[in-house]
């Protein structure tokens, strides 16, 4: 996507003629080839930059979805601000998010950036509805104990994000997923 005199660098996954429904920013330290996420461009130490180039993606694609993590998580808050089409949000930064908007969380529950304590405590006072996926023995970059095992569980948390941009129950907001080493497989606890 042109962007002032660069290109920003996106990744599209699912059918080419299937209708966008995320557009999703990275971190800074983690970029298009991070195993634990599919990040849609290349990563940029600069909040601002970051910002503005997602802007300038969500400009060109539109969608009712946006989200990212770590800073691309600032991103997206900043950016959902500018555009009204934007409905719901995929991210973990929580008290800048305007009323009106559902957010779903995903985080690793050996993350240190982030306590789960903490975090029960700042969704019951944040304005907006939030739904949490916790992924057991992941930390920030959501990397498990193989890549085996990081690949899979990547590849589920986007799962229950598209169905959760499909459908959520309003009463039913906290889930688990784990990996499984014998079976060599991811386990989804129902919402709960």
């Amino acid at each position: 996507i042109p962007y002032l005199n660069e290109t920003i660098t996106c990744k599209s996954i699912g059918s080419p003629t299937a209708e966008l429904s995320l557009i999703f920013a990275h971190g800074t330290t983690l970029g298009i080839s991070s195993p634990a996420i599919m990040n849609f461009a290349e990563g940029s130490r600069s909040f601002r930059k970051l910002t503005q180039r997602f802007e300038a993606v969500c400009r060109h694609e539109r969608s009712d979805v946006i989200g990212g993590r770590s800073m691309g998580s600032r991103s997206a808050i900043v950016t959902a601000k500018k555009f009204a089409n934007v409905k719901a949000l995929i991210l973990h930064l929580l008290f800048e998010i305007d009323k009106g908007v559902d957010v779903l969380l995903a985080i690793g529950d050996k993350d240190d950036n982030c306590d789960l304590n903490e975090l029960e405590v700042l969704r019951k006072q944040m304005k907006v509805k939030t739904w949490l996926v916790v992924v057991s023995n992941a930390n920030h970059r959501m990397d498990i104990n193989s890549p085996e095992a990081t690949e899979a569980i990547g590849k589920m948390v986007g799962r229950i994000a598209a169905r959760w941009i499909d459908e959520r129950d309003e009463n039913l907001t906290n889930s688990r997923i784990k990996w499984d080493e014998e079976k060599k497989d991811v386990i989804v606890d129902p919402w709960n």
